[in-house]
């Protein structure tokens, strides 16, 4: 193997085409804060260690990865020829703008019975509600979650 194999620019290249762990992150950050709406919490106890895994994956493990795949393949939207993905991916990241921003809002803030809160509460499940079935959409040539014969 080549030194320059393993080097950062070739990392970044290769991370722009490789989503799946990303899309994964992102599924199970769906599927945790899901699980937090108060008619599917099952009861307090499981709902406060959901909370803080989905607390924690969102300050650290999600930011990282899919902040670097994200960053690392807005090349790839830049440049393409296709018109569906353009779409898609812009609309992707303004939706991921606002989720991250309520959510950040929400780990700060939390939900106290202000109008605040309620507002950062409703963005997120809004801007999480559309984000997660239009990036499956984006990437469903490719998705983790098609079944291949």
């Amino acid at each position: 193997m080549d030194v320059q194999t393993f080097s950062p620019r070739n990392f970044w290249n290769w991370l722009a085409w490789h989503h799946k762990t990303a899309e994964a992150l992102l599924y199970l950050m769906f599927f945790s804060g899901l699980l937090l709406w108060e008619p599917l919490t099952p009861v307090w106890g499981v709902a406060r260690w959901n909370l803080l895994l989905h607390l924690l994956l969102s300050l650290s493990l999600f930011p990282l990865w899919f902040g670097a795949f994200w960053l690392s393949h807005r090349r790839l939207l830049l440049r393409s020829h296709k018109p569906f993905l353009r779409t898609t991916g812009r609309t992707i990241e303004l939706l991921l703008l606002l989720c991250v921003g309520s959510g950040l809002l929400l780990a700060l803030h939390g939900t106290p019975g202000d109008r605040l809160g309620a507002v950062a509460s409703w963005l997120h499940w809004a801007s999480t509600l559309a984000l997660t079935p239009l990036v499956l959409r984006h990437a469903w040539r490719w998705t983790v979650l098609r079944l291949r014969a």
